[in-house]
């Protein structure tokens, strides 16, 4: 198998340097886009961490009176479904680091992906 893949590589490289050119860099491209998406998790992730904060406060305020009509069980409410959030896009944000770092530390076997993937 490994000798089929390395003999596909070597056609591809040297038939067409142009494809192979090409289908590295749309791997580059991926990588890119993808680190995109992990910047918009991150500020994503600020802002639930910032939500979740400000409810901590106001649970603690509300604890003898309503707080902006809002008792002390829905704040806790919403600070445990932002903190729940919170964790959702950690885990998102591992898997796509993940990915994005192995993209760019093995672009070759993506490229050879995607080419076998376009032969199916």
């Amino acid at each position: 198998m490994e000798e089929t893949l390395r003999s596909l590589v070597e056609f591809v490289k040297t038939a067409s340097p142009l494809v192979w050119d090409a289908v590295l860099r749309q791997v580059y491209v991926t990588a890119v886009t993808n680190f995109i998406w992990l910047l918009a998790l991150v500020v994503g992730l600020v802002v639930l961490v910032k939500i979740s904060l400000h409810c901590r406060r106001n649970y603690v305020v509300a604890e003898a009176y309503t707080l902006d009509g809002w008792d002390r069980s829905d704040w806790a409410t919403t600070m445990a479904i932002t903190m729940g959030g919170a964790v959702i896009v950690i885990v998102a944000i591992l898997i796509g680091l993940t990915e994005t770092i192995s993209r760019l530390l093995n672009p070759n076997y993506y490229a050879i992906q995607m080419i076998l993937q376009n032969l199916k």
